[in-house]
């Protein structure tokens, strides 16, 4: 009997593999294609709650989200957040106490402080008076930042605020809900000094053209809806590039989030 080659038989191993490796992939994309449509019906949901404007229940939805996935979203914050351990304040008296004067635009409820390795001079722009309470109390468990104001406004309209007087500003997953994205890039140019930075974390759009961010599109329009304006396919990198700041550095990575994956962060320099 003739032997067979053995290159066929390779071929044929190496056929069973592409198959194999073929079959796990639509498997991996079956399973993402469940957890979108699941999320999408989520989103329906809400409506009822929206039509006769009650909120709470969406901001419940909120932190949920942010319970589930915490540790997703801290390894992001400790990586966007490094470039505040190196940055030198322009005021003198707190660069010999190694300080820094810092504005956070939508701080929320404060998840931001457990990052902050040096002492802190902090404001704190959000438009929800509900997370003051919270915020406050978290707060006290951080010696090392100092509140100065807690402002009730939107990013938008920081008029409170003077030119030039902040050595950082943070938007940390912001961008992806505010209703004018250059305005509010542009009010944090204005209230920072000359060569403060911007220091900027957020979800992003998948690449376009790809099947995810298909996916985002359809989605986004009744996500805005359901979770306070939230967008998902915002592409936070063009509008930053375009907000006139001399220098923007960005990166991106991947977090394990359905939907919200695909992450930006970076700085910008005024």
């Amino acid at each position: 009997m003739r032997e067979r080659p053995r290159t066929a038989r390779c071929d044929c191993a190496d056929d069973r593999c592409e198959r194999q490796q073929l079959a796990k992939s639509l498997e991996l994309v079956a399973r993402q294609a469940l957890v979108n449509d699941l999320i999408g019906l989520v989103c329906l949901l809400p409506i009822p709650l929206l039509h006769k404007g009650e909120r709470r229940p969406l901001r419940l939805v909120f932190r949920w989200g942010t319970i589930i996935w915490r540790d997703c979203f801290d390894k992001a914050r400790d990586i966007a957040l490094k470039p505040l351990d190196s940055l030198i304040s322009h005021d003198p008296d707190l660069r010999k106490r190694g300080a820094l004067r810092v504005l956070e635009i939508g701080g929320g409820l404060g998840h931001n402080f457990e990052f902050f390795n040096r002492p802190v001079l902090y404001t704190n722009v959000d438009p929800n008076p509900e997370f003051n309470v919270h915020f406050k109390k978290k707060l006290e468990n951080y010696p090392k930042v100092e509140l100065e104001k807690w402002i009730q406004a939107y990013g938008e309209n920081m008029t409170q605020l003077e030119n030039g007087s902040f050595d950082a500003v943070l938007c940390t997953y912001m961008m992806c809900s505010v209703k004018d994205v250059q305005k509010v890039l542009s009010e944090a140019r204005r209230v920072l000094v000359k060569g403060g930075h911007l220091i900027f974390l957020d979800h992003v759009g998948y690449p376009k053209g790809t099947w995810l961010r298909w996916m985002q599109d359809i989605l986004s329009p009744l996500w805005k809806v359901a979770l306070c304006n939230c967008c998902l396919n915002l592409d936070t990198e063009e509008h930053i590039r375009a907000s006139g700041f001399s220098e923007v550095t960005v990166r991106y990575f991947d977090v394990d989030i359905p939907l919200l994956s695909r992450q930006i962060c970076g700085v910008a320099v005024a």
